[in-house]
This record gives structure tokens, C-alpha cells and sequence, in this order.
């Protein structure tokens, strides 16, 4: 099974974005020498905790410090953006870093209603409407896109394609296996209950350029520690960020491990968590590895996207440290090479 890594360029508290995004590069060359598959950004909006509203433009920074490992969108929010112009971004990327870009494409906005209406007035964000925009999309790709006076050009034209990741919990599976594409189960957001999506996707798959098998991957926050104990709090810091934004709307900054040991959840709180316990993945490195290959049997996972967030930017590198050796990666690039 392949280990990748999704960031959020989070920003601590007292901390700038000048810093988060430094911090993100960092990870980035430290991922690639580790022997990582992939490092996605993602795309959020309106969310001052959050140093990348623009994966696209990161990509090209992370693309140019690494050498090896694959840099992509985790995803690009399909329903904020023209087709025609992600797919200019991500064909000049593609031209730029040749077989190392990924597309990974979503249905939801990224943000609250009010600001993805800022964002493309004309989009109704429905969710039926959502296959017709891949489509769309694949049609400037295959530069077979036509408008009442010729043909549309996504430029520059080039003879490869990014690899293209349909992001779901599985309602659009056969989207992704209908023009071939990968299939991302983004757990981390809406924990993904059923295994129905990934057998359909695998038994509709139809080969394409850049996937000639069906491939399955899922994004989990996975907080990796020398200690129990560690983790626990490393969650507990994650887990004060999204309490304040799912039951109180606060965008709040990551605050720090002690901030989180003397923090105390009400019984609403704690029911909340307890309804999301399954999006995370934490523990000592033999307990992080035994829970994931407990995810991969379940879903047939190929690839696990793991995402992990903390104040001191040494304990992010450590989990994703402990997380390489758990599975070996370095030694697997080597033998790869």
C-alpha cells in the first residue's frame, strides 16, 4: 500500500502565513526524500487558519523544490472554478513537471454557502450538475471542446495529461469510473460508511492514458507519536479546530498542546466527537499501521492520504517521520530507483 500526504497549510496561533507556507514546502522536500507517493494541497476559502486558498499556485512551488514525488490539488473545488481554466492551470503544470501532477477534483465548494456564492455567482452548486463539469472538463483535456464558433483550446497543448482523482465518498464513483480516472475517499471530511462506491467504481472501470487499473486511495487524519499519550493530546488539538467550525462556525487558528491538555469538551462537544471518531487514525507506529491496514482490507485501498495538523511544526514532521518507517518507505523508493 502506497502513503501519501494531504496539507492544509494550517496557520498556529500567533503564527503568519509567510510561515505556514514555508513549513508546507519544508514538508514537501522532507515527504519526497522519505519516499512518499504523493503530497496533495486543498483547496478552502474564507478560512483565515488556512495559508492556501490557491492550490494551484503552491503546486508549482512544491513541484520545483522536490524531484520524485507526485504534487497535486486534493482537491480543485469543481463547482468555484471554469473547466477551461483548470484545465490551463493544470495543463501548464503538467508542461512544467511532466509525469508529476495530480487533479483531484470535488463537488463541494471549500467553504460556507454564502462565500462560495462570492466565489461563481452562476453556479447553483447541485450535485447532479457536478458529472457534466467533469465532463466538460475531460472534453478540454482530449481538446475536443467545441463552442457555436470552433473548437475551444486549453493552452499550452501537450502530449500528457495530469493524473485526474475523482474526491468522494462514493455518491460519484462511477463518475470516476466512467472516464477512468481515480477514485479518493476524503473520510477525513464525511466518513465513508459504505464499501458499495468503491466496488462499483471497480467493477465499472473503464482503462484509461493515465490510470490503466482502477485505483483507490483514502484521505484520514493520521496522528503518529512515540506515546499513546502524545497523540491523544495531538488529536485533541485537531479536534478543538473542527468543534469550533462544524457547531459554533469559529475559523479558529491551531492552538498548541498545552492549550489542549487544559481544554475541557461539553457533552455536546463530546457527543460530536464521538460521531467523527472514525476520521481519525492516531497512536504509536504499530497501532497507526495495524488501524490503516484495517482500513485498506475494508475499502480495498491502494493508497492511504494521510493528513495530520499540529501547532509545533517539529511534532507534524515526527508523525509523518514515525509513519515512513512504520511502512518502510524510504527503502521502497530506493529499490523503486
Amino acid at each position: 500500500m502506497k502513503i501519501s500526504i494531504a496539507d492544509q497549510t494550517m496557520i498556529r496561533t500567533g503564527g503568519s502565513a509567510k510561515q505556514a507556507l514555508e513549513e508546507t514546502v519544508k514538508l514537501a522536500r522532507f515527504a519526497d526524500e522519505r519516499g512518499f507517493e504523493r503530497f496533495w494541497l486543498t483547496e478552502h476559502h474564507n478560512m483565515p487558519f488556512i495559508g492556501s486558498s490557491t492550490p494551484e499556485i503552491l503546486i508549482g512551488k512544491v513541484a520545483e523544490q522536490t524531484e520524485r514525488i507526485r504534487v497535486g490539488a486534493g482537491g480543485i473545488m469543481l463547482p468555484n472554478h471554469s473547466a477551461l481554466k483548470v484545465a490551463e492551470c493544470f495543463r501548464l503544470l503538467e508542461a512544467l513537471y511532466p509525469g508529476r501532477i495530480d487533479l483531484g477534483l470535488g463537488r463541494a465548494a471549500g467553504t460556507d454557502p454564502y462565500t462560495a456564492r462570492i466565489l461563481n455567482p452562476s453556479n447553483d452548486f447541485k450535485e447532479e450538475n457536478f458529472p457534466a463539469k467533469v465532463e466538460e472538463l475531460q472534453a478540454f483535456f482530449a481538446d475536443a471542446a467545441m463552442s457555436q464558433r470552433g473548437p475551444v483550446m486549453a493552452c499550452p497543448s501537450i502530449d500528457t495529461l495530469p493524473q485526474q482523482w475523482i474526491l468522494t465518498g462514493g455518491a460519484n464513483a462511477s463518475v470516476a469510473a466512467r472516464w477512468g480516472l481515480g477514485l479518493s475517499l476524503p473520510h477525513f471530511i464525511q466518513e465513508v460508511r459504505s464499501t458499495e462506491g468503491v466496488e462499483l467504481y471497480r467493477r465499472e472501470f473503464s482503462p484509461s492514458g493515465t490510470f490503466p487499473e482502477s485505483r483507490v486511495s483514502m484521505g484520514l487524519f493520521v496522528i503518529c507519536a512515540e506515546t499513546e499519550e502524545k497523540s491523544e493530546l495531538l488529536k485533541k488539538c485537531i479536534q478543538i479546530v473542527f468543534v469550533g467550525m462544524a457547531l459554533y462556525g469559529r475559523f479558529q487558528p491551531m492552538p498548541s498542546v498545552s492549550e489542549a491538555k487544559s481544554h475541557e469538551f461539553n457533552q455536546q462537544e463530546m457527543a460530536f466527537l464521538e460521531m467523527q471518531k472514525s476520521k481519525y487514525v492516531s497512536g504509536t507506529p504499530d497501532r497507526i499501521r495495524e488501524q490503516l491496514n484495517t482500513y485498506a482490507d475494508k475499502f480495498d485501498l491502494d493508497e492511504v492520504i494521510a493528513m495530520m495538523m499540529a501547532y509545533d511544526f517539529e511534532d507534524r514532521m515526527q508523525s509523518y517521520d514515525l509513519l515512513a518507517h512504520a511502512y518502510d518507505l524510504e527503502n521502497r523508493t530506493v529499490q523503486k530507483v
